[in-house]
């Protein structure tokens, strides 16, 4: 429960308050620095490489891309933030016993709808009885030596265990 406070406050904070100095920065060299996983084999950069170029992309895009991140500010990510973070559109998946959230989930004032995940007593099973078309199946023409074989009352066919010569 207090998890799933804990998330919907830093959401609405996100969406309020410009986030600070040093979390910008974080984020802003986290972004730039995976870039070189995307690029660190011939492969990847191949891969990158024609994605760009069939989709349109401009010859520099990655350097205009990391000039982009470079340029983000407070203000954008607050905009951004408030533009694409929304939070009634959310979908929270709580999974466990329901006695284990000291409150219920419904203390949140969200819909619940419960899901159940019981996994099912293990029980030896029968095997069904194979339907009998297939029962049919089993059986060969005269001179096949294979189990595989048409339908009875289907034309020989000419594959090669059906041949009389194949023993």
């Amino acid at each position: 429960m207090e998890t799933l406070k804990a998330v919907r406050e830093e959401i609405e904070r996100i969406r309020t308050t410009e986030v600070g100095d040093d979390e910008l920065q974080t984020a802003k060299q986290t972004a730039l620095n995976s870039l070189v996983f995307a690029f660190d084999t011939k492969a990847k950069t191949l891969g990158r490489m024609l994605t760009y170029e069939y989709y349109g992309y401009p010859r520099d895009f990655i350097q205009q891309y990391q000039k982009a991140l470079e340029a983000v500010t407070k203000a954008d990510v607050l905009r951004a933030a408030r533009e694409h973070v929304r939070p009634e559109e959310l979908t929270i998946v709580a999974v466990g016993r329901p006695e284990d959230f000291g409150q219920p989930l419904t203390a949140l004032g969200l819909p619940v709808q419960g899901i159940d995940l019981t996994i099912p007593s293990p029980e030896r099973r029968r095997p069904r009885p194979m339907p009998a078309a297939w029962r049919r199946a089993e059986r060969c023409w005269p001179g096949c030596s294979r189990r595989w074989a048409a339908p009875i009352g289907s034309p020989p066919s000419k594959t090669w265990w059906n041949r009389p010569n194949f023993r």
